[in-house]
């Protein structure tokens, strides 16, 4: 009970704290617009005048910038999160695409023991062509075309712009690799 009234309580102040600034703020923009300075009358209490100028003054001078600075650490706070959510996405697509060429690659029965490794960069901006890098030691020239061409396959399978960087090295493997 006593936590509902706090909460209700709260709202009311808050209301009372957002509605209250655009009333002094709209009474002190028609007095200024009528080009007079508007005089305490005998009806009118003199300090309920110079108190709603001076409130209106602080609220204007600090209030408003204290609301600008909150908002635009919200947005910046909210830019933050956005640019996380894109680099995990990004990094689950790399993640993905790493994967699918590893699985190409030991689902082949002459490619599943060779030591290659693709390494995938993404692209740096938006849709343009990222780069899958190729790795290891081939025996023969026509498996090194059979590991470059699976890793196309699998980039293309997966809808993506890549180019393949081939830095896999010809060198026959001794006999105790082979065996």
């Amino acid at each position: 009970m006593q936590r509902r009234h706090a909460r209700d309580a709260g709202a009311a102040v808050l209301v009372v704290m957002l509605l209250s600034p655009l009333g002094f703020i709209a009474g002190a923009q028609t007095n200024a617009g009528q080009g007079v300075a508007s005089l305490p009358s005998e009806t009118q209490d003199p300090g309920e005048t110079w108190l709603g100028v001076i409130v209106t003054e602080v609220l204007v001078s600090e209030g408003l910038p204290l609301l600008l600075a909150a908002l635009s650490c919200g947005l910046f706070f909210a830019g933050v999160e956005v640019f996380d959510l894109w680099r995990e996405r990004r990094a689950g697509e790399v993640a993905r695409l790493h994967a699918r060429i590893m699985t190409a690659l030991q689902r082949d029965r002459l490619l599943k023991d060779l030591p290659v490794t693709p390494i995938v960069h993404p692209p740096l901006w938006g849709k343009s062509g990222g780069t899958i890098e190729l790795r290891g030691q081939i025996p023969t020239p026509w498996l090194r075309y059979a590991v470059l061409r699976t890793a196309e396959l699998e980039a293309a399978r997966h809808m993506v712009a890549y180019r393949v960087d081939d830095r896999l090295v010809i060198a026959p493997f001794p006999e105790a690799w082979a065996a």
